[in-house]
């Protein structure tokens, strides 16, 4: 499967904790007019006239703008490989309680770095109850590899008993199938993976815009308009609170007629 846009798309939003290309725009815009403010400010705090000030501003800006982008290539080009592990890991999570019992035993033999630890291929944890048996039986440390994991009472109770056993976990087996090049998921496997959360992420989407709206970021927007309002009262900008009040009161209109239109059913 190639590096697709969408993709592209999936590490950059994965980057950005979230924020959609609209909000990630948005942000930058900000950014460089805040920047483009600042500039233009200073340049005429220290006496430089308009039209010189001006074309100063917008060089330094575009400069910016520049060593912006290559950062954010930079950046981007460090958090893929990063990304790739992560998802390298979940992906062998999930194979540890599918995987053949021979294959699991060769990889817990590797992880804990002796011939015969004792192997459970699990979905749960390992409780304390369960390793309570082991311990009473050892007479020398043994190794106990489990690929959920342990209960914090098991881990409690190996750590009164350190002499008695070892813990192998599941995070200790994925480090050792990272290193396994038959185990670990290549790059067609992890893009798979990141197209199968895509679609299921449409899905979600399309099926939150088929349910009944439950109404609240009506009320908020509304609340934002009377916050707006009143505030307009406190400012001698009361124009530009009342513009912004407005704004909000016909977003949240639009939104109610919009979301009764969606879910009002067609006459028979």
């Amino acid at each position: 499967m190639p590096d697709t846009p969408q993709i592209r798309r999936y590490f950059r939003r994965r980057q950005a904790r979230g924020k959609s290309v609209f909000a990630r725009i948005l942000d930058t815009a900000m950014l460089l007019f805040l920047l483009f403010a600042a500039l233009f400010l200073a340049l005429r705090g220290r006496g430089l006239r308009t039209e010189h000030a001006l074309p100063l501003s917008v060089v330094a800006l575009l400069f910016f703008a520049v060593l912006l982008l290559i950062y954010r290539r930079a950046s981007l080009a460090r958090f893929i490989p990063r990304e790739m592990d992560r998802l390298r890991r979940q992906l062998l999570q999930e194979k540890l309680v599918l995987i053949r019992a021979e294959e699991f035993a060769r990889l817990c033999r590797a992880a804990a770095g002796e011939a015969k630890p004792l192997v459970f291929q699990r979905a749960e944890p390992l409780g304390a109850d369960e390793l309570l048996p082991l311990l009473k039986n050892a007479r020398t440390q043994r190794t106990v590899c489990a690929g959920a994991g342990f209960t914090e009472a098991a881990k409690t109770l190996a750590g009164r008993m350190e002499k008695r056993v070892r813990l192998i976990d599941g995070e200790a087996l994925i480090d050792a199938a990272m290193r396994d090049a038959a185990l670990r998921p290549g790059a067609e496997e992890v893009y798979a993976a990141i197209e199968k959360e895509l679609l299921a992420q449409k899905a979600r989407r399309r099926l939150a815009r088929a349910l009944p709206a439950a109404g609240g970021s009506c009320k908020k927007y509304l609340i934002a308009a009377a916050l707006l309002l009143l505030c307009s009262f406190l400012t001698r900008y009361a124009l530009y609170y009342r513009m912004l009040a407005g704004l909000c009161a016909t977003i949240a209109s639009a939104r109610f007629w919009l979301e009764r239109s969606a879910h009002t059913p067609p006459p028979s």
